[in-house]
């Protein structure tokens, strides 16, 4: 931000309930961070439902960071991560893996399932684009129990990965963009891919194959949509982060069809895993931060999480996919 150096402008997106005004979140904001030392100026975008929220986060979070280790007697990352779906037991979960949900769940094949900047993908594609992916992610050697390092934003093919992950068994380990905490990812992860964006920086390049990546898959953040139809302050947005000097690999590099290629010869294929408890999708906080602690899903609290949002029933034998 020009205006305030040091400082960067997320947008925060408010879905108001029946009651509640955008006066309400400003001041409910304001009141949980006016004890810090770090400025916050929230400014609502009129025509759609957004905040400027302009502070430097980095000073913000370590001075909050800072602030939970002095409150207790130990940093909050010494304790016992607990699974997410304990959260959610109280309700109605259904008990399937998310690919069966979904399968479930549609009215129609030609229904779009997923919208992405002008591109309506249908559930029919998605499902045959979670096939596809399946065999290529087999292709390349990834299989049950591995650790998928994925560094991607809000695209369609993150979803896509997410449901092929869950048919081999796999978990898809993301995080921070930093370098840093990219590297110690890889390194966790016991792998030598990484799934990133065509926009990955030197620094990064750098940094994992330091960790030992051997193989880039880059996805540009453009694949699935119609640049047409991408407004003007999100496309500059991606372009911004095409600004610096093209990084150089000096490991192997794949597009990401020539990725979903390399899985139309793979043929040996598994009985699909089924276990909705174990780790599908795991956040790795930045390893310098002690207060910070991974977060875990798996398809059983995700699947919380969306009954929570959506108020579904559980599923049943009925044709009805919410058993009503």
């Amino acid at each position: 931000d020009p205006e305030h150096e040091g400082c960067f402008i997320p947008y925060l997106y408010v879905v108001l309930e029946d009651g509640y005004t955008v006066e309400d979140i400003r001041a409910k904001v304001c009141e949980a961070l006016q004890e810090f030392e770090w400025p916050v100026e929230i400014i609502q975008i009129p025509e759609r439902p957004f905040f400027h929220f302009k502070t430097n986060r980095i000073g913000l979070a370590k001075e909050i960071k800072n602030n939970r280790i002095h409150a207790t007697e130990q940093p909050a990352a010494a304790k016992p991560v607990q699974p997410v779906q304990k959260e959610t037991k109280a309700a109605n979960v259904p008990e399937c893996t998310l690919n069966e949900f979904l399968h479930r769940s549609y009215l129609k094949p030609s229904d779009a399932a997923m919208k992405y900047y002008g591109t309506d993908l249908s559930w029919e594609k998605v499902f045959c684009l979670v096939e596809q992916t399946v065999r290529a992610l087999r292709s390349i050697g990834f299989e049950k129990d591995d650790r998928i390092p994925v560094f991607l934003r809000s695209v369609p093919e993150f979803i896509i990965l997410l449901l092929a992950a869950e048919k081999i068994g796999a978990t898809l380990l993301s995080g921070d963009n930093l370098a840093a905490a990219e590297a110690e990812i890889i390194r966790t992860s016991g792998k030598h891919i990484a799934i990133v964006h065509d926009f990955i920086t030197q620094q990064e390049v750098d940094a994992m194959e330091d960790a030992g990546v051997e193989t880039f898959i880059c996805l540009s953040p453009y694949h699935f949509a119609d640049r047409k139809q991408i407004p003007a302050h999100i496309d500059r947005e991606i372009q911004a982060l095409y600004s610096g000097e093209k990084a150089r690999f000096s490991k192997n590099v794949l597009d990401w069809n020539a990725f979903i290629e390399a899985g139309d010869s793979f043929f040996g294929f598994d009985e699909e895993i089924r276990d909705i408890d174990r780790p599908l999708y795991c956040n790795v906080p930045d390893a310098s931060d002690p207060a910070a602690k991974p977060v875990v899903h798996t398809a059983h609290s995700i699947l919380g999480i969306l009954t929570q949002i959506l108020e579904v029933k559980p599923l049943t034998s009925s044709s009805d996919p919410f058993g009503a």
